[in-house]
């Protein structure tokens, strides 16, 4: 190889949960297939990969999920995840795990949760969000600050970096009206069940609590409030 990196951060996946269960076979070439030479790549250059995961590897109710936690996936995408965790825990040693749901300003070809959310508000159209989805999400811009400092520090293991408070999808709509002054009478709050998409957790919140001790991070910082706000930064 014609390139020595010292680190190769691997963020590439399909994450269109319902594209990846009903063409499973594509999903596993993106998402395992590419993992797998990834990892080869990252051995034979003796480099650090710092893989991005999900918070969609649980399916049991809880609070907030730990690194250490048993993971069962419920759809095929999570599935692909978990098991490029396990290509990498099993072959490699000098790697980082990050677990987490971010939101932020994307690309124009892939637009991020907020980014979508927000295009709906200003224009004044109507969005529905699930009330009984819970998630901890993290601004993009903070967890690319995370994700340097866990590798100037030359850790290894798997981190959940997210926000510090669980929050329901409608709840994190309600905020993003506030921050912005949208209309949250634009925003109606739906359950899980009223679409029939595929099966997916009621509850992804992670814990923390590794990364503030770890990296002793202020709580303050990881609110979900200064997380949104951030978005204001352009």
């Amino acid at each position: 190889l014609s390139l020595k990196p010292d680190i190769i951060v691997h963020a590439a996946a399909l994450t269109d949960i319902e594209k990846c269960e009903s063409n499973k076979k594509l999903a596993s070439r993106l998402n395992i297939g590419v993992t797998k030479i990834i990892i080869e790549c990252s051995k034979q250059l003796n480099c650090k990969l710092v893989f991005i995961s999900t918070d969609h590897l649980f399916s049991k109710k809880k609070n907030y999920f730990k690194e250490d936690d048993e993971t069962n996936p419920l759809n095929f995408y999570a599935f692909t995840k978990k098991k490029s965790e396990e290509m990498i825990t099993d072959n490699l040693k000098n790697f980082l795990i990050i677990r987490t749901n971010f939101f932020g300003w994307g690309p124009e070809h892939k637009k991020s949760f907020s980014d979508i959310k927000i295009e709906h508000l200003k224009k004044n159209l109507k969005l529905e969000l699930f009330n009984d989805v819970y998630f901890n999400p993290v601004n993009v811009r903070y967890l690319c600050r995370v994700i340097n400092k866990l590798i100037q520090k030359n850790l290894t293991g798997i981190f959940n970096v997210t926000s510090n408070k669980a929050i329901s999808k409608y709840k994190f709509g309600i905020l993003l009206c506030k921050e912005f002054n949208f209309d949250k009478k634009l925003i109606k709050s739906i359950k899980l069940l009223d679409k029939n998409i595929t099966k997916r957790p009621n509850f992804m919140s992670l814990s923390n609590k590794k990364l503030i001790r770890t990296l002793k991070i202020s709580t303050n910082e990881l609110s979900i409030i200064k997380q949104i706000k951030i978005l204001k930064i352009k």
